[in-house]
């Protein structure tokens, strides 16, 4: 859970930042229309969760400066039963894209980081649940697999920019317990670094394996067996930060309706072209035609 603060670059990283002066760097970048947004992961999940209708109850840590975020949340039919609040602030992330897509963030936890906050599965979650487990504190993280694990629930791992704060063997133990991986093209090159298993290991061990990749789509591999997944043209291209979390939304909304897997990731990808032309984390709707391909794939679609 957090507050967003988006801005774009009007050039390419690469032309400022020079791999052979990284020891040395220095850098300032000219920042258009910064913003700021409802965002987070968690939250950004749930915004697409509750535009699609789909029950979710969200877990999570906020400050004491989110009242009107949880109202919304409330109003998005979202349970925020079990938030957890603190007397700090809400993390905030501060995110800047370049023309390529590529991305820059700094994150700083407020909340998150109350280390007397400790992870428990509410009592309502039964076996065969999904619990999507996200960019949160590593010992909250591995208190949510953990006890997903031993109450057989599915697990989700959607890691995000924080794979890096496991080691070799805390990611190899996740790995062994999740039926479901979330990565981009990045994140899957240092899970692969972190953890020791390469590609084809990863693929065998894990059943079902998601690798978004922008505007080429992404990669499903179900029990190692690949299947493209094109990416639907956004109306207009906006800000792609939250594109990844849209993308989650529309997934589990389309399992929750019973969609074979291949549906689901072409519902998710049909969610994350929508969020990219929207140009927020969230506020973000279908077009006439995005709904119509939505229920063309078999997705109960109902505005009200």
């Amino acid at each position: 859970m957090a507050f967003d603060e988006v801005a774009r670059f009007d050039g390419r990283f690469s032309d400022v930042i020079k791999p052979e002066l990284l020891e040395k760097l220095s850098v300032s970048f000219f920042v258009e229309n910064k913003q700021h947004f409802f965002g987070g992961c968690a939250g950004n999940i749930s915004y697409g969760l509750g535009y699609l209708k789909t029950p979710a109850t969200i877990l999570g840590v906020i400050g004491n400066d989110a009242a009107n975020y949880e109202a919304r949340l409330k109003g998005l039919n979202i349970s925020t039963e079990y938030l957890q609040k603190t007397e700090d602030r809400t993390a905030v992330a501060s995110i800047m894209s370049d023309q390529m897509e590529c991305q820059i963030a700094f994150f700083s936890p407020g909340a998150m980081a109350n280390k007397t906050v400790t992870f428990t599965l509410p009592g309502i979650t039964k076996e065969g649940d999904i619990l999507l487990v996200g960019p949160e504190t590593k010992d909250r993280m591995l208190a949510a697999i953990d006890q997903a694990y031993e109450k057989k629930l599915r697990i989700f791992f959607d890691p995000g920019q924080v794979i890096h704060i496991f080691n070799a063997e805390e990611l190899q133990s996740i790995l062994s317990k999740v039926e479901l991986v979330f990565v981009n093209e990045y994140e899957l090159e240092l899970l692969k670094s972190i953890s020791g298993w390469d590609e084809e290991t990863l693929l065998e061990k894990i059943p079902v394996f998601v690798v978004t990749r922008g505007e080429k789509g992404a990669g499903l591999f179900i029990k190692g067996e690949a299947t493209r997944i094109e990416a639907y043209k956004p109306v207009k291209l906006g800000e792609p930060t939250g594109a990844g979390d849209a993308f989650r939304a529309g997934f589990l909304a389309a399992l929750h309706q019973n969609l074979d897997w291949v549906s689901a990731a072409k519902v998710a990808s049909l969610m994350g072209s929508a969020c990219a032309a929207h140009g927020q984390t969230q506020d973000y709707v279908l077009s006439s035609e995005q709904e119509s391909i939505l229920e063309s794939l078999g997705f109960s679609w109902s505005k009200h």
